[in-house]
């Protein structure tokens, strides 16, 4: 129950516009750390709910828009840089795409499929990522789940 309840935490800090207040305050980074804090917050999602554990409507819809307004921003980092007041730029990526590390929407895709949005992750697939078991693409990816689709 104690990861449910940090699911539960981590969903009601979610804004109107689907942003995380405090990974706004990290400026330039912020984009980088949605798509950082996305990943347990997916995983701990198909935990719950493969554990009969459904979240309330309130976390769902909090849920839905923190993905919405993320991927939303791998696009077009407008509204993030405005709402945390710094350009986006992520040193880390060194001149990569953001969406090279969109490991937690390969993850939301797994259980919420877009034909739109998977074929934006396609060239950047597999997602590997050692903190989320390796593989995320076939750990959690829609043909994982026997789905069609990304």
């Amino acid at each position: 129950m104690w990861a449910i309840e940090r699911l539960r935490l981590g969903l009601r800090q979610v804004t109107a516009e689907g942003a995380l207040p405090l990974e706004l305050a990290r400026g330039r980074l912020a984009l980088h750390y949605h798509l950082f804090a996305l990943e347990p917050l997916a995983v701990l999602e198909i935990m719950a709910r493969d554990n009969g554990v459904a979240l309330a409507p309130a976390a769902d819809a909090a849920l839905r828009r923190l993905f919405a307004f993320t991927f939303h921003a791998l696009d077009d980092p407008r509204e993030i840089a405005s709402l945390a007041r710094a350009e986006q730029q992520d040193d880390w990526l060194k001149g990569r795409s953001p969406l090279a590390s969109a490991h937690a929407v390969e993850i939301w895709l797994g259980r919420h499929p877009d034909a739109t949005a998977g074929a934006k992750l396609s060239p950047f697939r597999p997602y590997r990522q050692r903190w989320l078991g390796g593989d995320v693409s076939l750990l959690f990816g829609s043909k994982r789940l026997g789905q069609e689709g990304p």
